[in-house]
């Protein structure tokens, strides 16, 4: 599951010690406030992306869709440059799409995918928009409705995806499938109990 619903965090990887924490921690040791350029020479997150996208089953964290390998990335949620010290901690990290992980930038203010309560984010139904769950209290909603204009979720990009992953369900009505896929979106079908006619809602053939 993702951002928009829960994440249960994963186990590091065995060879995520000395493969990045190592290194990395031998790095910033030499290098408290390191420059933008030798981070960039001390990228060792990215020898576990492949451990990361297997681990959550290639669904970014943020937009709540599967993203295929090539476009897969390794999010700090805690910006490195907000703090270094933990640039090489697989608790810090959260697989994302290229899309998600370039609009949330340096922001602290996105809610992290962790942490979120259950239905914060709901889905509207024909528009595939985003919102705040209609139960939250007016803080959590502004938190909510915060990360929805940080990661820019009601854009055209990933109101699309939304589109495509429901159009895929309309056409075998496989929920395995969505949710393997979109799990949010099977979520909310299933929470506002449109399973079975939501083809004629958003007026598909």
């Amino acid at each position: 599951m993702c951002d928009l619903i829960p994440v249960q965090p994963k186990p590091e990887p065995a060879s995520f010690d000395k493969d990045i924490r190592t290194p990395g921690g031998q790095f910033i040791r030499q290098h408290p406030h390191p420059t933008g350029v030798q981070w960039r020479r001390n990228r060792h997150w990215k020898k576990c992306i492949l451990d990361l996208y297997r681990s959550y089953g290639g669904i970014c964290a943020y937009s709540a869709i599967w993203v295929p390998r090539s476009g897969a990335t390794v999010d700090h949620y805690v910006p490195i440059s907000h703090d270094p010290r933990i640039a090489y901690e697989w608790s810090n990290y959260r697989l994302s799409c290229e899309k998600a992980n370039g609009n949330k930038g340096d922001s602290r203010n996105v809610l992290d995918p962790f942490k979120i309560m259950q239905d914060s984010f709901t889905i509207d139904f024909p528009s595939l928009l985003v919102k705040p769950g209609s139960s939250l209290n007016p803080k959590d909603r502004a938190r909510v409705e915060k990360t929805i204009e940080i990661l820019q979720l009601n854009e055209e990009y990933f109101v699309e995806d939304r589109i495509h992953w429901l159009t895929e369900y309309t056409q075998n009505s496989d929920m395995d499938f969505l949710r393997r896929y979109a799990p949010f979106i099977a979520y909310e079908l299933q929470r506002q109990q449109l399973s079975s006619n939501i083809s004629s809602m958003m007026q598909f053939p």
